[in-house]
């Protein structure tokens, strides 16, 4: 990140200096969710709301509503169906803007906590990914050993 080079090469580069602040990037990234906002919803609840109620379209709300063991589908059953919609909305803009403001204050102007963020979760995440990866293919061939070994006891 070119910010983290700021005092250092403030006289060397002087187009560093003209770098808009954090702050306008909040205002961009919110315009820009706001308006995939209301294009999802015109899309999932206005233009596909047949094909989606009828199970033909799976969205994020519908899977996500019908998923009774997360805690958003449990949490939307708990409340009015007429409110689902609105809820839903609302707990994804919550979610945006705190990622949001996480970022812009802590990650962008840190070195430390944009350091740690890389080193421990974009790390984490990625030996939870891999990890989970070849359970799955490690644990479908034992499971398939186990299979033909058991064929061929009986």
């Amino acid at each position: 990140m070119i910010q983290k080079l700021l005092p250092k090469h403030r006289r060397e580069i002087p187009c560093i200096q003209k770098i808009a602040s954090s702050k306008s990037f909040t205002r961009v990234s919110g315009g820009i969710y706001f308006s995939w906002q209301l294009l999802y919803w015109k899309f999932a609840l206005i233009d596909c709301c047949e094909k989606i109620e009828s199970g033909q379209r799976t969205t994020s709300f519908s899977f996500l509503l019908n998923n009774q063991r997360g805690i958003i589908g449990r949490s939307l059953s708990a409340i009015s169906p007429q409110s689902h919609i609105a809820t839903f909305m609302g707990g994804q803009l919550v979610h945006m803007v705190f990622t949001e403001l996480l970022a812009v204050y802590l990650l962008y102007d840190s070195a430390f906590w944009s350091g740690v963020f890389l080193k421990l979760g974009i790390f984490g995440v990625s030996v939870w990914n891999g990890g989970g990866y070849y359970i799955e293919v490690f644990g479908r061939k034992f499971e398939r050993e186990l299979e033909a070994l058991r064929k061929k006891l009986v």
